[in-house]
């Protein structure tokens, strides 16, 4: 068993519960979220920032996750976790034949297929799969090592529109959605059967640990639980997102039990309309995205317009960057029953006058 089984999150049965009656549309005693701050404990070892180590080395990973998990002050519906990310699109991207080419702050991959044709003649063969086996093998290493102490993200095929756009190219995928629409649709359906069968398998090797729920955006859910994205979509009118990406959204959601979507910047905006008719899509979280830098762009308060429109839809909204000091002026402006914020505080004192600010009705 491992050691430190216990020690991160005392009152996980509480937290799980309360997220429970949350995602089932229940009262509960207050509003939902995530309150982290760095531990008080001295000694924190040095984060190794090694390229591939920190991605693909289990020793560097676990390294890196130990000191995450023991120097985090974990308040509220925080559950420690691990998220086990090789980059982005990496399950969907490695899954098809792209070889990651890794850099320090992100994972890069090169158009790997000349056409939607050879993308539909790939043959896929997960088990002689190098990289595919190698986010299986962490998975599995990383269930083991937290014997229940952590929660352990699943992965698999997603974010098909994005992955075909790696696969061929940005400009190509785009002319050929112009000249060839029905071989996009083709091959997007070819991508699309693997999604929810590598998605169950993972949620089979991690349900244990993950209390018979999982976890997606840092969110844990009773059940299958899963995210979804199109960052491609910013680049294509809300009519071939209805074209080409809707149906994508809906098979994947239709396979959870509860559904999530990563709304990265003002871009995506247009395409929220088409999200909201999806039925299974039963939170949106809020990103920034490229202007996160700019203090007015990153601050909830300036986008309550937007979390409004999704909650007046019956949503739920994610706000990953709740600013601590703007807590009850931000609930007051929206329904407090629809949100679960991510709020970062600067140490512990700090995260538990948060959480007190959430009980207020």
């Amino acid at each position: 068993m491992n050691e430190n089984m216990g020690v991160y999150k005392p009152d996980w049965l509480e937290a799980k519960q309360r997220m429970t009656d949350w995602w089932a549309g229940k009262k509960v005693d207050r509003v939902v979220a995530s309150v982290t701050a760095p531990s008080n404990k001295p000694g924190i070892p040095d984060y190794i920032d090694k390229t591939p180590e920190k991605y693909t080395d289990a020793d560097t990973v676990f390294h890196n996750l130990d000191r995450q998990l023991n120097y985090t002050f974990w308040g509220g519906e925080a559950f420690p976790e691990h998220f086990v990310y090789f980059g982005p699109v990496y399950s969907s991207m490695v899954y098809f034949g792209a070889t990651p080419n890794f850099v320090p702050s992100t994972t890069w991959y090169a158009p790997c297929f000349k056409s939607l044709d050879d993308i539909m003649a790939y043959k896929v063969d997960p088990k002689n799969n190098e990289w595919w086996q190698a986010i299986v093998e962490m998975q599995k290493k990383s269930v083991e090592k937290s014997a229940g102490a952590h929660l352990v993200t699943c992965v698999g095929v997603g974010g098909i529109i994005d992955t075909l756009a790696g696969l061929l190219g940005n400009e190509e995928l785009l002319c050929a959605m112009a000249d060839e629409p029905e071989n996009v649709v083709k091959a997007r359906d070819m991508l699309l059967e693997h999604t929810i069968p590598t998605y169950d398998d993972s949620y089979e090797a991690t349900k244990l640990v993950n209390g018979y729920g999982s976890t997606a955006l840092g969110v844990w859910a009773p059940g299958r639980a899963r995210a979804n994205q199109c960052d491609y979509c910013v680049m294509i009118s809300p009519q071939m997102f209805d074209e080409f990406v809707f149906h994508d959204m809906k098979h994947m959601y239709d396979g959870l039990d509860h559904g999530m979507y990563h709304l990265d910047g003002a871009e995506e905006i247009k395409h929220l309309d088409s999200l909201l008719k999806i039925d299974k899509l039963h939170l949106i979280q809020w990103v920034p995205n490229t202007r996160v830098s700019e203090s007015s762009y990153q601050d909830p308060m300036n986008w309550i317009d937007l979390f409004k429109r999704i909650q007046n839809a019956g949503r739920k909204v994610l706000i990953i960057n709740a600013r601590y000091d703007e807590i009850t002026k931000l609930l007051d402006k929206i329904d407090r029953d629809l949100v679960y914020l991510q709020v970062s505080c600067p140490d512990e004192q700090t995260a538990r006058k948060v959480l007190k600010e959430l009980e207020k009705k």
